[in-house]
């Protein structure tokens, strides 16, 4: 993340009437410091909603802080604290076998907790008394013997950083993947609206994996700007009939504009082959170690489908290879170790099995019934998840055409095969929670992103209303279902 002057494509204000046109120039605009800074200034800003509107109905506990002011934590919370601090012995135990084959936050929260060790000595005595007594009325004290109340304070807030941590990044990918196609500014307040979603602010203080459903489609965005970027390449190059023209460009002791230098190149060089998405499906097989959202990979398998440069196919196979990697290596090696594979949303919510279960009992004429509901259930909590953006782009329809601006037809054609797989992923889960459609967040986003600007002269104006708005909603308890 270093100063850059690339403007990648051309500022969307005075954009060309077809987005999908290449510019003359491609560069993946890099965050810059002051930008991720911003961004976290703007993320640590709208943690405070946690406690001015604690959501009781997903946290079941609280902590009375000062006066009117809560922290409200979910019942997990304190099982991942406990493994953080019994890392990694505690995926062995009964207790810790419910996040076995998700060990990734886990260990990010053993990671955080090592370096805070070191200022345990320095926890208040009101802390810990404090503390105690909520671990007395949440009924959770029994879990912490032979753990001090100062370690478990230390490794609570490991865990939040984690939180803040995985969030900035996905806000950091979710920025960069906008900017390929959104002025700075617009690109800037488009990445926050994910933060203002409820289910990060009422997570982003509290020990969970939620931090996952908004990481994992930011880490698809991102990709797809690869994608985009690639496809702006080799549209240039085949438009100028120079096929070495690429190699030229990216040649070794060459600065291009608003290139960065030294180490941010390596970060380029990992998807440079072609843009091939190799490096996101790596990534995105690492975070099914933090949480189980598999169907991002069908993008992947899109791309190989609509592109027919020369390797698609094999890149597919290698990318499909280092999606499966982390879990084929974590899976064997608690194989090694004698423990069993145990899957606690199969086992105990029947995710995805339970029309097996239906056609075991004789109910397979039930499915179709279970699976139409299951779709408009998922439709509607997609919908009340993202109200605030939904009321903007409602009065937005209203308004007359103040520009031509449109997605490129990639991007539009890889969010609506996401959003297909989001639907179809939840639908057959047979599990519907209003906070797990965050992970369809590309959809609303990017169509407010193109309405703001078809439709008005000021977008940022529209977009900030929209964040307004959203505090709102939230502030009066619009999303406490």
């Amino acid at each position: 993340m270093t100063p850059e002057k690339p403007i990648t494509p051309p500022d969307v204000l005075n954009a060309p009437p077809e987005a999908s046109v290449p510019p003359s120039h491609v560069v993946m605009a890099r965050t810059t410091w002051r930008e991720a800074l911003a961004l976290l200034a703007c993320l640590t800003l709208f943690s405070t909603l946690h406690f001015l509107r604690p959501n009781r109905a997903t946290h079941q506990h609280a902590a009375h802080l000062v006066g009117p002011i809560v922290y409200a934590y979910n019942a997990d919370s304190a099982d991942y604290v406990w493994l953080a601090l019994r890392f990694p012995q505690g995926l062995a135990t009964e207790r810790g076998k419910i996040r076995r084959m998700r060990p990734l936050y886990p260990f990010l929260g053993w990671a955080a907790y090592q370096p805070l060790r070191l200022l345990e000595p320095l926890v208040p005595a009101r802390a810990e008394a404090l503390l105690q007594a909520q671990l007395a009325e949440s009924g959770s004290g029994a879990i912490w013997a032979g753990i001090r109340p100062r370690q478990i304070i230390m490794a609570w807030l490991g865990e939040v950083g984690v939180n803040f941590l995985l969030v900035w990044l996905a806000l950091g990918l979710l920025f960069a993947g906008l900017r390929v196609v959104f002025a700075r500014r617009v690109a800037f307040l488009l990445a926050l609206l994910p933060g203002l979603h409820f289910n990060t602010i009422d997570f982003l203080l509290v020990p969970h994996t939620e931090a996952f459903n908004l990481l994992v489609p930011a880490l698809l965005v991102w990709t797809i700007a690869r994608w985009q970027t690639g496809e702006w390449e080799r549209q240039r190059a085949e438009g100028a009939g120079q096929i070495g023209a690429l190699e030229q460009v990216s040649a070794p002791g060459r600065e291009e504009e608003g290139r960065p230098p030294g180490g941010a190149r390596l970060a380029d060089a990992l998807t440079s082959t072609g843009n091939s998405g190799r490096a996101g499906a790596f990534a995105l097989g690492v975070f099914l170690l933090g949480k189980a959202l598999l169907y991002p990979i069908a993008n992947w398998m899109y791309e190989a489908a609509r592109t027919r440069r020369p390797g698609a196919w094999r890149d597919l196979a290698v990318s499909l290879l280092l999606f499966a990697a982390p879990t084929l290596l974590y899976g064997a090696l608690i194989k090694a170790t004698g423990l069993a594979a145990y899957n606690h949303e199969i086992t105990h919510y029947r995710q995805f099995i339970w029309m097996l279960d239906e056609l075991k009992a004789g109910h397979g004429g039930d499915i179709p019934h279970h699976l139409a509901f299951g779709l408009v259930t998922t439709l509607r909590q997609a919908l009340l998840g993202f109200l605030a953006p939904y009321i903007v782009m409602g009065a937005l329809i209203l308004r007359r055409n103040r520009s031509n601006f449109a997605l490129p037809a990639l991007y539009g054609r890889h969010i609506g095969v996401y959003t297909l797989a989001g639907l179809a992923f939840w639908t057959l889960s047979g599990f519907y929670m209003t906070r797990l459609t965050l992970t369809l967040f590309p959809l609303p986003l990017f169509a407010l992103g193109t309405l703001a600007i078809r439709k008005t002269d000021r977008p940022a104006v529209w977009l900030t209303a929209a964040l307004i708005l959203e505090a709102l909603l939230h502030l009066a308890g619009a999303y406490l279902y």
